[in-house]
């Protein structure tokens, strides 16, 4: 969902917290049950080494605070997926 405000444009589904990729895997794995089959390469031009989401001024303009964790986050998607 997009908030759009005079000034800003917003996407409301992103998490505060930074979380390695590898986690996010894990996670994955953990609750299907299988291992992924990676392929890693190198850093391509233009890939960004760290990111992060400041959701500041969305909590103030509209109140919103996230209140799901990327652990239970991926647990109801893989239950759902599953389903």
């Amino acid at each position: 969902m997009l908030l759009l405000s005079i000034r800003y444009l917003y996407n409301k589904n992103i998490q505060i917290n930074s979380q390695e990729l590898n986690y996010f895997i894990d996670l994955l794995e953990k609750h299907f049950n299988k291992k992924a089959l990676k392929k890693l390469y190198p850093m391509q031009k233009g890939d960004v080494q760290n990111t992060y989401a400041d959701v500041s001024k969305l909590s103030d303009w509209i109140g919103y605070e996230p209140k799901t964790s990327i652990e239970e986050g991926v647990e109801n998607f893989c239950k759902w997926f599953m389903e």
